[in-house]
């Protein structure tokens, strides 16, 4: 018997330290619901827990962005459904303009809503936004502009009398080669006025000597001239009118007394070059007054619109990007994109700015015009509900995938309750055994004090 060194109690209290430990780890893993609570638990397992979080995380995140976005989709759509609406009334006015039962004033009463509508489209393209950011004005659209291709005037400067009207989503970014070889021309006639019966494009009128010496001939004159889609200029008794349209089919038809003065417009001339990154040689070219319209397949279309002076710049490239669009983040990696684009709408996209139903002839233009627009805006929310549909899909993906991943998460990292309970009880009636035996083996050394004092 030593008393110097009581090893029995100190193999005792190395065990209850022993335990003690065991006991802490366990209570840390009740407490927290975690098996991994430290690398040193797990360093392996540690490390794939925290990738494994950093995607559910992601995950997460990227089934709100899909939130956002179709949100975005919704309020664009909200938009197109009343401009439709719109065009759907403008549809109804140009066929009860095209009645001939109404008078030259009824139908200047129906162009007036017409006008008022148009502005509407043109208003609403304009200020539907989300979040700050406009839908339907071309801001979410892929960025475009066209400039003069290098070795002719210019040398790459900004197109003056060349732009992009507007481009389909199946449009990808790149450098389109076009080339103007003759200007659109609008129908221009110059003649004297004179009194007596007039005819401009079939509208008639009977002016006097003395409204034109008045001045009142104009002014009977330009109302015609206004239900024809014409501008009128004048110097005296010399008059010049000019379509606002362009093209062959632009014409001018005027009848003063038994004298007939005739003018019609040209279509511009064109032609585009195949090259990679631009258009293949399936894409197709159509030519309407100052736009060229170049189709393909997937329905690809890009327009084109011309003005006075466009030959002179020759050889251009319509610059296709796409920074504009929306890109929206799908996935919890850095590649995992949907790319968004919203069409510019507008009276001028939608081939509906010159409509006019003041004549006959107009509301047969408009009808046709209307229902081509019509048609577009159905396109259009036809692709934005793609769209939708996409995010939905992506959204159900998401969901399945982040359950699977915390799932496999839950597995490595989380606390088995009842077997931790199981080691709980266990270590806690050991450390209440071993705190008994080093308090018995404590009390050793008293025996050896009586052993000293008999």
């Amino acid at each position: 018997m030593k008393v110097n060194h009581n090893m029995t109690a100190v193999r005792t209290n190395l065990n209850l330290n022993r335990t003690n430990k065991k006991l802490d780890t366990t209570t840390y893993r009740l407490s927290s619901g975690y098996k991994i609570n430290h690398a040193k638990d797990d360093p392996a397992g540690y490390a794939i827990m925290r990738r494994l979080n950093r995607l559910v995380k992601g995950l997460d995140q990227a089934d709100g962005n899909s939130g956002d976005a179709i949100s975005a989709i919704n309020t664009a759509e909200g938009g197109l459904m009343e401009i439709q609406a719109m065009l759907q009334r403008m549809n109804e006015l140009a066929v009860q303009s095209a009645n001939d039962t109404n008078t030259p004033e009824d139908r200047d009463t129906i162009q007036e809503e017409i006008s008022m509508l148009k502005e509407e489209v043109d208003r609403i393209a304009e200020v539907t936004e989300y979040n700050g950011r406009v839908m339907l004005n071309g801001d979410t659209d892929r960025t475009s502009y066209v400039s003069i291709a290098d070795g002719t005037a210019g040398d790459g400067t900004m197109a003056k009398h060349i732009r992009v009207l507007s481009q389909s989503t199946t449009v990808l970014p790149g450098s389109y080669d076009i080339e103007v070889t003759a200007d659109p021309e609008q129908a221009t006639l110059t003649f004297t006025l004179a009194a007596g019966k007039m005819e401009v494009n079939g509208e008639e009128l009977k002016i006097t000597q003395e409204e034109i010496n008045s001045g009142a001939a104009l002014s009977k004159l330009q109302t015609v001239c206004d239900r024809c889609n014409i501008t009128l200029e004048a110097t005296g008794n010399s008059v010049t009118l000019t379509t606002m349209a362009y093209g062959e089919d632009a014409k001018l038809d005027v009848l003063m007394n038994t004298t007939r003065y005739t003018a019609e417009g040209k279509d511009v001339v064109a032609n585009i070059t195949v090259a990679d990154g631009g258009f293949t040689d399936t894409a197709v070219m159509n030519i309407k007054g100052n736009d060229i319209i170049i189709t393909d397949t997937n329905g690809y279309e890009l327009q084109i619109r011309t003005e006075t002076g466009a030959a002179a710049e020759g050889k251009v490239k319509a610059e296709v990007k796409d920074a504009s669009t929306l890109q929206i983040q799908v996935g919890s990696e850095a590649d995992n994109m949907l790319e968004i684009v919203f069409e510019r709408v507008s009276t001028e996209t939608l081939h509906i700015d010159d409509v006019n139903v003041r004549t006959y002839a107009g509301s047969q233009h408009a009808i046709d015009a209307v229902q081509k627009a019509i048609n577009k805006i159905s396109m259009i929310r036809s692709k934005l509900g793609a769209y939708e549909n996409r995010l939905g899909y992506a959204q159900d993906s998401l969901s399945i995938q982040k359950y699977n991943v915390e799932d496999a998460s839950s597995r490595m990292g989380d606390t088995d309750m009842a077997e931790e309970m199981t080691n709980y009880s266990q270590l806690n009636v050991l450390e209440q055994a071993t705190s008994t035996i080093l308090s018995k083996a404590n009390q050793r050394a008293e025996t050896i004090l009586q052993l000293l004092q008999s």
